[in-house]
């Protein structure tokens, strides 16, 4: 009997040295993110200020800061971490991601890349906008509902969370004064009014990331256009990929 059982506790005293070893330096669920305007599980597509990612002391700042670490709580420089749009139908990603500021690149299909540094950490300004457009019925131009998560966020390959997406450039037009502009505010407005009459609100409008879209998403949108207005407000940063 004690001869039958003397392998099994050997093989259970080495699977338990090394299993532990065998996930260093792999990303685990103890990462985290915090998501933009540091809201948990949103991600605010921005554009550019004078070439550079919005500036966050006035308000416009998609940062989204990701730290990955490993099942022994660890953090891991050099993971490669992907933001994947290709689910956020009404969400477009600009070709060019200011890579030479923001070390994040275009990959593709709709996603974004960025290597996490030597403290595990990796901040994401992602460049882009909607494709929303007004419609003459009382409904809202097609896209992700308010409150569904669509983009996913992987480290080396796993999955670490599902994220919402809201975009400053709602129309995904620019202009020559700044991506967002009047025109994007009297498309929120009138996707907010729709909504107060039984329409769908949709994630890109959600500004105030309340789960709905109202009346504090509408003022967001007309503080970001008159920042523009003063040659500080968010541009376009170049085209859109596909």
């Amino acid at each position: 009997m004690l001869r039958s059982i003397r392998p099994i506790a050997i093989l259970s005293l080495l699977t338990a040295l090394v299993v532990p070893g065998a996930f260093a330096g792999t990303p685990s669920d103890k990462s985290t993110i915090v998501g933009s305007g540091g809201t948990a599980g949103y991600i605010d597509v921005e554009g550019s200020t004078a070439g550079s990612p919005d500036n966050c002391s006035d308000g416009r700042c998609g940062n989204v800061t990701v730290t990955i670490r490993d099942f022994a709580n660890n953090v891991i420089a050099g993971s490669s971490v992907v933001i994947d749009f290709s689910a956020c139908t009404d969400i477009q990603l600009s070709c060019d991601q200011l890579n030479a500021v923001t070390q994040q690149s275009y990959l593709g299909g709709k996603k974004v890349a960025g290597t996490t540094n030597a403290s595990g950490q990796f901040v994401f300004k992602v460049q882009g906008g909607s494709n929303a457009t007004s419609t003459a019925t009382n409904t809202t131009s097609p896209g992700t509902n308010a409150g569904v998560a669509c983009a996913q966020v992987y480290a080396d390959g796993f999955s670490l969370a599902s994220m919402k997406v809201v975009a400053y450039d709602v129309n995904g037009l620019g202009s020559p004064g700044g991506a967002v502009n009047g025109a994007d505010v009297a498309l929120v407005s009138a996707e907010n009014a729709k909504v107060a009459l039984g329409a769908q609100p949709r994630s890109r409008d959600d500004y105030n990331h309340s789960g709905s879209i109202n009346g504090a998403d509408v003022s967001a949108a007309s503080s970001m256009s008159s920042q523009a207005a003063l040659g500080t407000g968010s541009q376009k940063t170049a085209a859109f990929c596909p």
